[in-house]
């Protein structure tokens, strides 16, 4: 049995430690007090055995307030933490493509959910800067079309 078996079996003896009918309860606590002793796991170990990381990719460029002030939003919707990874992407024909992805990490199905969410909510933000800058006068700067378009997205 290796150490990822042993910390599913422990969780099962924990739950079945928390029976109704007593000696059941006391025979998986000690089971399980048992398995933990043999695999040297502790509780913190079963913590963060339950900790799952999703990631999705991420707009390349300059990290805006806005994008990072939806993915903090998200992350603490759903009890998560979250961190930016930068990379490059090698190209068959020797270009290199820059990458960037947001990785959530938090308990089971939390770290799923808000990674969901960001790619949804990322989209739906997108589209509507996108229409707000559309909306600005023709004679504005380029700059000034950017800046005007976060400030729309943070206010979303």
């Amino acid at each position: 049995m290796d150490r990822d078996t042993a910390i599913a079996k422990i969780k099962k003896c924990l739950s079945l430690g928390k029976s109704a009918e007593p000696h059941e309860a006391g025979a998986a606590l000690r089971q399980a007090a048992k398995l933990m002793a043999a695999f040297g796991i502790d509780d913190q170990d079963l913590d963060l055995a339950q900790m799952r990381h999703h990631a999705k990719p991420a707009p390349v460029g300059a990290l805006s307030a806005w994008l990072s002030q939806l993915a903090h939003l998200v992350a603490d919707a759903f009890g998560c933490g979250h961190i930016w990874s930068r990379g490059m992407k090698y190209l068959p024909d020797c270009r290199v493509r820059r990458t960037r992805d947001i990785i959530f990490f938090g308990p089971d199905g939390a770290a799923e959910l808000a990674c969901y969410t960001w790619d949804v909510l990322l989209r739906q933000c997108t589209k509507a800067r996108r229409a707000h800058i559309e909306a600005q006068p023709a004679a504005c700067k380029t700059a000034t079309l950017t800046a005007r378009g976060d400030r729309f997205a943070l206010g979303w």
